[in-house]
This record gives C-alpha cells, sequence and structure tokens, in this order.
C-alpha cells in the first residue's frame, strides 16, 4: 500500500506490530477466532500501479464427488438467513425481532479450506509491481516487475508445478537458477499456504523477528 505521509505509515507499521508481537507470547492460538482480509495494492496509476496474482489448491476439482466440507447445519443457517433477509436486520426498530437472532451461531470448521490446505484453499500469491522508471519513461509502455512471492524456494523449485510463467520471473528464479538458491529477496516469506493457520504462524515470527518484520514493512508500504 502507499500512505501519504510518514507519520501516518509510522502509526499503522506500529500499531501492527504491536499485535503481532503480542500474538507471539500466547501459548495457544484458537483459530477459530481469527479469519484473514487480503487487501491488494492499488491498480491506479496515480500510485505504484500494482497487482497480486493468488494461487489454489484444485486437486479434486473435476470430481463429481460431494465436497468434504458441507456440513448440515450449514443448510439450516442459511436457510434461517435467507427468510431474515426479507426484512432489514440493520434497522434498530428490526435488531430483537425473531427474524434476526439467528437460532444458530456461525461455525467455524476446521476442515474448510481456510484452515487447511485442500480443495480451493489459497496457497500463495505473487506481487508484481511498475516502478516509477518504467510508468516514467515515455518511450515504451510501463512493465510490470515481480516485486516478491509468498511462496518458499522449495515450492518455486517444484518441478511438477507451475505456479509463475517463466518470462515473467526474474533471472534468479527462472529454471536453471533457482536450483541452486539459498535465498532471495524475492521469496523472504516462504509461507506453506495461506491457510488461517500458517497466516499465524507467520504473524508470529513477524512480531519475534526484526528482520523479517522489516522486510515485511518494506513490502507493505511500497513507495510511488
Amino acid at each position: 500500500m502507499r500512505i501519504t505521509g510518514r507519520k501516518k505509515e509510522s502509526l499503522i507499521a506500529d500499531k501492527l506490530h504491536a499485535e503481532f508481537k503480542e500474538l507471539s507470547k500466547q501459548k495457544k492460538v484458537d483459530y477459530d477466532d481469527y479469519f484473514i482480509v487480503n487487501i491488494g495494492p492499488s491498480v491506479i496509476p496515480e500510485y505504484t500501479p500494482s497487482v497480486r496474482v493468488f494461487t489454489y489448491n484444485i486437486t479434486g476439482a473435476d470430481s463429481d464427488g460431494t465436497s468434504l466440507i458441507v456440513d448440515a447445519n450449514d443448510e439450516l443457517l442459511d436457510s434461517e438467513e435467507l427468510n431474515a433477509s426479507k426484512i432489514d436486520c440493520r434497522k434498530k426498530e428490526n435488531k430483537n425481532k425473531k427474524k434476526c437472532v439467528f437460532k444458530k451461531p456461525r461455525h467455524a470448521s476446521k476442515r474448510s479450506p481456510s484452515r487447511r490446505n485442500t480443495l480451493w484453499s489459497p496457497t500463495g500469491y505473487a506481487q508484481f509491481y511498475v516502478p516509477e522508471s518504467s510508468w516514467a519513461n515515455k518511450t515504451h509502455p510501463p512493465q510490470y516487475e515481480l516485486e516478491y512471492v509468498t511462496y518458499s524456494l522449495s515450492t518455486l523449485r517444484n518441478v511438477n508445478v507451475t505456479l509463475i510463467p517463466q518470462h515473467l520471473l526474474p533471472p534468479e528464479l527462472r529454471e536453471g537458477f533457482v536450483e541452486t538458491l539459498t535465498k532471495s529477496k524475492y521469496a523472504p516469506f516462504g509461507l506453506r499456504d495461506l491457510t488461517i493457520p500458517s497466516w499465524i504462524k507467520f504473524a508470529r515470527k513477524l512480531g519475534q523477528r526484526k528482520k523479517l518484520w522489516k522486510r515485511f514493512r518494506d513490502f507493505m508500504f511500497l513507495e510511488a
């Protein structure tokens, strides 16, 4: 993201870092208490044009079998919410009406794609951006460059999976070079996937490791 003003940038970063530090001190974490929101960067040319490309686990997507994450309670809950939609539960006078107070609370499933790497789980993303030197150059169209990926180097080395087309990668991450890399500025995080447990583990690391936090902060506030 791009924040105008160092003071605002620092306030946001400090608050977020404090939360990560607090999380790293917790001995146990209840994943039911968390959900992940990914906010993509701006594509507006006024700022630093960026785009984030996600990959997903599609193993079994062609199967005709019923999804394992379906719960009988889901249909009951959806039915209640469908009936509730006939009146506006946001209005104060409707707040305590029967149709606005669901009998069954929204539940969390340990088998959902957000909790474990299964069908439709997000497995990672690559973020591309147009550097100022490119979009300010009037002799050729702006060119996107890879800023970073969430994947580990071992995942990028997997010959059975093509996550990012070779021509979009910097030379050091291309086939023939990535095999010998032990670390890369383009892959500093090494997330196994983008499930809630993986994000929580990563947040704990950010609260403990100063260099990792600095790298994360640099990516979070890409300057135009």
